[in-house]
């Protein structure tokens, strides 16, 4: 089981939106929620450290979490200054942050001030394995990603992009794959984010531009018939691997049979460095 926990208004609908399969466990923790078996509430105040000082606890809310855990925040919600106070009741260094980077205009007084230890923070938590993983994403980077996005259910469809790519992937990781080239794994490299891969085009979309890349492993979801009909395949997916890794850049692949009739192909890239401010393309 993978334990779910949405912290903030944005990120418990992400995390509703695992609610449905029966490997998950989800927690939900915002402002004004009742307290019950799988939610917590909050009480909001004027400033950050208040939000921080005025946490309850959680170790009785989190008394029988075990094994990993994925934690999403977005960084202009005042919740994120519980982000700590969270960790600290959960077995953390088992957990992978989602970090939802805002628009740098939301970005003002408190809610900037805020946002900007917990971006630099979190990074260092990872950087020093007091978190599994954090994996930053920006929603302008998933919109371009997408294409062009409806605004009646722009949000939703954020939510349910995040979702159904994390849900992919922790699909594949527990799978065994048809074929697979695997290096070692790094210690180093806890800081990154996912994307999805146009199999066709043979294009990349990072959900953040992530600096100076160091791993990236991509996860190729093709249907069985064609798995045992296209002799050309395996080809066309290690010329594709070569040609989007990137210069300096350690790249592997796995293959996993799926239902679905197009090819689903998602990204998980990964650095040891932390994500500066002065990243023009933010």
């Amino acid at each position: 089981m993978i334990n779910i926990i949405g912290l903030g208004g944005f990120s418990c609908g992400v995390a509703e939106l695992f609610s449905s399969s029966p490997q998950y466990n989800t927690y939900k923790i915002d402002f004004g929620l009742e307290k019950t078996k799988n939610t917590r509430g909050l009480v909001l105040h004027n400033s950050p450290e208040k939000v921080e000082e005025k946490c309850p606890s959680m170790s009785y809310f989190f008394k029988g979490l075990k094994g990993e855990g994925h934690l999403f925040i977005e960084g202009r919600d005042p919740s994120t200054a519980a982000t700590l106070k969270v960790l600290e009741a959960t077995n953390h260094k088992e957990v992978n942050l989602f970090y939802v980077h805002p628009e740098e205009i939301d970005l003002q007084g408190n809610i900037g001030k805020n946002e900007n230890v917990a971006y630099h923070v979190l990074q260092e938590y990872a950087r020093s394995n007091l978190i599994k993983n954090v994996y930053l994403m920006k929603i302008d980077r998933i919109e371009k990603a997408l294409g062009e996005v409806s605004l009646i259910n722009y949000y939703d469809v954020m939510k349910s992009t995040i979702s159904s790519t994390i849900q992919m992937v922790d699909f594949f990781q527990n799978t065994k794959p048809v074929i697979e080239t695997r290096g070692e794994e790094s210690d180093l490299t806890r800081i990154g984010t996912y994307g999805i891969i146009d199999f066709d085009k043979g294009s990349e979309s990072l959900f953040f531009p992530l600096d100076n890349i160091m791993r990236k492993h991509y996860y190729y979801g093709i249907n069985s018939e064609d798995l045992k009909s296209d002799g050309s395949l395996i080809k066309r997916i290690r010329e594709q691997v070569k040609s989007l890794k990137g210069k300096d850049t350690i790249a592997t692949y796995s293959v996993h049979e799926t239902t679905y009739e197009q090819p689903q192909v998602i990204v998980v890239a990964k650095t040891s460095i932390i994500q500066e401010r002065n990243n023009e393309s933010l």
